[in-house]
């Protein structure tokens, strides 16, 4: 393929992009909107609403390449309207052949056409001097059109530069995420696999999501988009009970969401619509809203109000001081191991 047929379908590709992603930016407006007169103070449900705004986002490319494309008509009036304007425009801009009479005495009415006109400059009528003088226009010989710079040429390369290094990003967290994993120990004790099994009942999972622990985390975590495994610090033993069961109720509020799939999602929409602002702040507010919405499950699961909030505090504590530390949010969280940052 030549470079000059990968031109314009890049650009096509790229007007493809900005259509859905102004749509997206103003269904975001809109559920914004309906958020603030409703007064939704439910982290669950603010979390379902931007996620549904996630979906449609992600679909909404699929769709105008799927879907038919939709012609209605202009009323008439409009239509003159334009006309009007487009040739209000063209008279302004465009300069047509004019008729000049030559010769004051002369009793001849035949007009002389425009390009003769030049030939008349010595006339004595003095309005045909003014016509010429306002028609002729001087080309230098030598002059060469200079260069015009391809400015949607320029847009698509920085655009695939960059999305390319945020799919590199995503796909590197992917990598991370199998090995942490396997590097993982899976946790086969009553101590954990009671209260686990609990929870996952009482909010509905038909399985209970496997448990592992990890020398890698300081704090526990949810990772895999498809199969959930909760991974818990290595120190999870030296927990109490409540401690425990908030721990686990969090989590599993994770698993149930599927937050994992979400936030995967959200990365991927991020990276193709990185020129977009809805796509970073869309990232940071379902992970943001991901946590709440976790911690009220853990609340309304019976935990102590003030033991859990100095239990997150020993959390943060733990993340800022632990050498080889993985710092999460949810299932996605900034990731620091031997002090290089992965975004998982």
């Amino acid at each position: 393929m030549t470079p000059t047929l990968i031109v314009p379908a890049s650009t096509s590709f790229l007007a493809h992009l900005a259509s859905p992603a102004l749509r997206a930016l103003a269904l975001s407006g809109l559920a914004a909107i309906g958020l603030a007169a409703f007064r939704v103070t439910s982290a669950s449900l603010r979390l379902f609403t931007w996620t549904s705004i996630l979906y449609v986002a992600l679909a909404l490319p699929l769709l105008g390449w799927l879907l038919p494309s939709v012609s209605f008509s202009i009323p008439v009036f409009l239509t003159s309207s334009i006309s009007v304007v487009r040739s209000s425009f063209a008279g302004s801009l465009v300069l047509r052949p004019q008729s000049v009479r030559v010769g004051a005495a002369s009793e001849r009415s035949s007009a002389i056409p425009f390009t003769l006109a030049m030939d008349a400059a010595q006339s004595e009528n003095h309005a045909a001097k003014k016509v010429i003088r306002a028609a002729k226009i001087t080309v230098p010989a030598s002059s060469a059109p200079s260069p015009a710079i391809d400015y949607s040429v320029i847009a698509s390369g920085i655009y695939f530069a960059v999305a390319t290094f945020l799919l590199a990003r995503f796909f590197v967290a992917l990598i991370f995420t199998q090995r942490l994993r396997r590097s993982s120990r899976i946790v086969d004790e009553d101590q954990l696999k009671v209260p686990l099994a609990y929870y996952a009942s009482a909010l509905g999972l038909a399985t209970v999501p496997q448990a592992a622990e990890s020398d890698f985390v300081s704090v526990p975590l949810t990772v895999g988009a498809l199969r959930s495994m909760i991974l818990l610090p290595a120190n999870w033993r030296e927990w109490d009970a409540s401690t425990l069961h908030a721990v686990i109720a969090h989590e599993v509020s994770h698993v149930v969401r599927r937050d994992a799939l979400t936030q995967r999602l959200s990365l991927l929409h991020r990276a193709i619509f990185w020129f977009s602002p809805l796509a970073w702040w869309l990232d940071r507010r379902i992970a943001t809203l991901a946590e709440q919405a976790s911690d009220e499950a853990a609340l309304s699961s019976g935990a102590d109000r003030r033991d859990y909030a100095r239990t997150l505090l020993r959390f943060l504590e733990a993340m800022q001081t632990a050498p080889g530390r993985v710092r999460w949010q949810g299932d996605r969280k900034s990731t620091r191991l031997n002090s290089s940052h992965i975004t998982i």
